[in-house]
């Protein structure tokens, strides 16, 4: 299963880690997840990466790295990806992922590249968990 995240750039709060690990573990019962895609920006990305590349050692992960580097994390990977602008890495970190993980900031807002991506994935009629703030897990 290719797994796509989305997250905040102020970081995941100490429930969404919990839950995110949770979740991860959840989905991987049997070895599953082949690929983890995710945007390496500082924040939600950086501590999504470093769970998976700890937990789950043998999945390759995919870097989609931004055009800007004020706010790049500088994850390695399995493969990166030539930088791109916020929404067309969005997106294909969506095109290629059947499932998209995101952790958001807030509840449901037009200016947020995490629901923009969530909003994106709907589109396209892929699977998505959002992990709020205090640790649910909402699956769509």
């Amino acid at each position: 299963m290719k797994i796509g995240f989305s997250g905040t750039r102020k970081g995941m709060s100490e429930e969404q880690i919990i839950a995110f690990i949770d979740t991860i573990r959840d989905i991987d019962t049997k070895n599953t997840i082949t690929e983890f895609h995710h945007g390496d920006c500082i924040g939600s990305d950086e501590q999504a990466h470093n769970i998976v590349a700890k937990d789950l050692n043998y999945c390759n992960i995919y870097v989609h790295s931004p055009i800007d580097n004020k706010k790049r994390a500088y994850c390695s990977g399995f493969v990166c990806f030539e930088p791109e602008g916020y929404l067309k890495r969005n997106k294909i970190i969506v095109d290629v992922c059947d499932l998209l993980i995101a952790a958001p900031l807030t509840d449901e807002i037009k200016r947020s590249g995490t629901w923009s991506t969530i909003r994106y994935a709907r589109k396209k009629k892929k699977s998505v968990i959002i992990i709020t703030r205090d640790g649910r897990v909402i699956k769509i």
